[in-house]
């Protein structure tokens, strides 16, 4: 479940030194490609998807991070600006953010010295189709990660076959 999910990539990158490139880029490796974080498949209805971790901070002064998702980062915008035409990912993506198929709790934190902290990724299964969103791993004044949950829902009559 650990490499699965990827969550030990992201442990690994975690557990170094960002590069000043790394940092004034804000990315996470040089082809800026998402780290995706799959959370499998299940029939709708059924029990959520459940993916615990714990994040420590090993330093000696504080530490804080955050997840974003797309709405924590779009600009809100004045009414004539609004009336755009969304394309077909960023109405999918809308629909994944309004049905919270996917939350972080805590989605931020403050951790001293030696604190740690268990994080709670859930991905519902409310709606049927092939889900996916991007989220932002944000560690002030260290690395930012684009991650992407994606998980499938299935209706109760599907059937599928799932190569991790």
């Amino acid at each position: 479940m650990y490499r699965w999910t990827n969550v030990a990539k992201i442990d690994a990158l975690l557990r170094t030194t960002p590069t000043l490139a790394e940092l004034d880029q804000g990315a996470v490796n040089d082809s800026g490609e998402f780290i995706d974080v799959s959370f499998g498949c299940s029939t709708v209805n059924s029990n959520p998807f459940v993916l615990r971790f714990e994040i420590e901070n090993p330093g000696n002064t504080e530490a804080s991070f955050k997840f974003l998702f797309p709405a924590d980062m779009r600009l809100e915008l004045e009414g004539w600006a609004d009336n755009a035409e969304l394309s077909k990912s960023q109405y999918q993506i809308l629909q994944v953010e309004d049905n919270k198929l996917f939350q972080v709790k805590p989605k931020s934190a403050k951790l001293g010295p030696d604190e740690r902290c268990v994080i709670k990724v859930i991905y519902s299964h409310h709606l049927v189709g092939q889900h996916s969103i991007p989220v932002l791993l944000s560690v002030d004044g260290g690395r930012q990660l684009p991650l992407q949950f994606s998980g499938v829902t299935l209706s109760k009559a599907d059937q599928y076959l799932h190569f991790p």
